[in-house]
């Protein structure tokens, strides 16, 4: 308190309304709510009509229609800027209101068409409203009109990384990615969804290095239905789809048993070979699986130094925190959704992707004919195919929604990075605790830019 009122007798006065702000959020947090309005009422004197709005402070007490009543006048004031519009987007989203969200994202396009943030938050809503077919529709319409958007990109890699969607390709993700770190680097969830890549690409490496894919497909370097001893003249007819699936299933649960395990002592590691020592190393592999480094990932993040980003916000403990400790805490988010529900509808997936399980139209999925590629079918044949085997999971394999325990996952709970963050936009975030509710609604003050 000393230290803001120092602040406030040497800000410039035109700025002075930012210091009344932290202090009204600093009561807030501590809990003196009449305190914090009392400090809020008095910057808004001297602050722009935008930066009026109270309806964060009276979202977090639990107030929303007070928070809405803020953001209506916010919008009678500005409604001709689009952080107004993001910023109601946002707050519905949290509150688990996503038909408001999404009709507050389609209102906001109809005047701001060229925004990549607003597209990028209607492919959120969309993907965990409607699921992944629904997200690719409104992606594709959001690259022909924004495709520099790094945030829209990001967008178009989390429903390519939907083990539940119909579009599921660690390839076309990973080109996505490259996307949107290159486009815009201070958007920080495309480095944590990186690096859940790079926990998924681990997963792939090790059903395409286990025997029995080498014995069927060849060798993880060769060509698909080459034999581990190298290529042929001739090629190797694969097996038809019943024989495959049934292959892969046994793999699957070999690799799922594995990994869980690894990952329930805590110490999942990754290949070296996938890692790499080359700056080669990060280029598609002659398999068609994309290759990323770590160490790369860490660099790269350090420099850009992200600022926003829901996920961002999410795995970001303080404004202090720096992006190589937000990438750790990631690595724990990913690590504990694998280590619950998620681990065998992720495996499954991949394993479907390597050995092709799905309508062949278009050619293998993740194969590089084009961006926007095929679908997968269902594979539920796969649990009868593996007889009287031991099973992982024994639920239906790519149903659209699983269970485990009392656990339901569907498509809308892969939307975002954290399984956890995604079921906050259906059910709100009256059940977090008040730190993480704070990180979520404090984490971005867009209007306050």
């Amino acid at each position: 308190r000393r230290s803001i009122g120092a602040a406030a007798l040497n800000c410039p006065r035109h700025l002075r309304w930012k210091v009344w702000l932290l202090a009204s959020r600093s009561e807030l947090w501590d809990g003196s709510l009449e305190a914090s309005r009392m400090l809020l009422a008095r910057s808004q004197v001297d602050a722009p009509a935008r930066m009026q709005a109270a309806d964060k402070e009276e979202e977090f007490v639990g107030e929303a229609e007070a928070a809405r009543a803020a953001l209506a006048e916010a919008h009678r004031s500005e409604g001709h800027d689009w952080k107004v519009y993001l910023e109601h987007i946002f707050m519905e989203a949290r509150q688990g209101c996503l038909d408001a969200a999404h009709k507050t994202a389609v209102m906001a396009l109809d005047v701001h068409l060229a925004t990549g943030r607003l597209w990028s938050g209607l492919i959120a809503l969309e993907h965990s409203r409607d699921g992944a077919s629904a997200a690719m529709s409104t992606f594709r319409r959001a690259v022909r009109e924004v495709p520099k958007s790094g945030e829209v990109w990001c967008e178009g890699a989390r429903v390519y990384m939907n083990p539940l969607g119909k579009h599921f390709s660690l390839h076309r993700a990973h080109k996505c990615l490259n996307f949107a770190v290159y486009l815009t680097p201070q958007y920080g969830d495309s480095f944590l969804e990186l690096l859940r890549l790079r926990y998924l690409l681990e997963i792939s490496a090790r059903i395409r290095s286990d025997q029995l894919t080498i014995g069927l497909l060849g060798a993880p370097d060769g060509q698909l239905g080459n034999s581990a001893e190298g290529a042929t003249d001739a090629a190797v007819p694969l097996p038809d789809e019943r024989q495959r699936m049934a292959i892969a299933a046994l793999v699957a649960q070999r690799v799922c048993v594995a990994v869980g395990a690894e990952l329930k002592a805590g110490r999942f590691g990754f290949s070296p070979g996938m890692v790499g020592d080359s700056e080669d190393a990060v280029e598609d592999a002659s398999d068609g699986a994309p290759r990323l480094r770590l160490s790369q990932l860490d660099m790269l993040c350090t420099y850009a130094d992200p600022n926003y980003g829901f996920l961002w916000f999410w795995c970001r403990q303080t404004a202090l925190t720096s992006p190589r400790e937000v990438l750790q805490r990631m690595r724990e988010v990913v690590s504990k959704d694998l280590a619950g529900s998620a681990l065998w509808t992720y495996v499954w997936a991949i394993a479907c992707e390597i050995f092709s399980l799905r309508d062949d139209a278009e050619g293998p999925r993740g194969s590089s004919n084009g961006l926007w590629g095929a679908d997968r079918v269902d594979g539920a044949a796969a649990s009868s195919a593996v007889g009287s085997g031991p099973r992982y999971h024994d639920t239906t394999m790519d149903s659209s929604v699983q269970k485990d325990g009392n656990t339901t996952l569907s498509e809308g709970s892969f939307a975002i990075g954290s399984i956890r963050l995604a079921r906050c936009f259906a059910h709100g975030t009256a059940n977090l605790m008040n730190v993480e509710r704070q990180r979520l609604i404090f984490g971005s003050d867009i209007l306050c830019v």
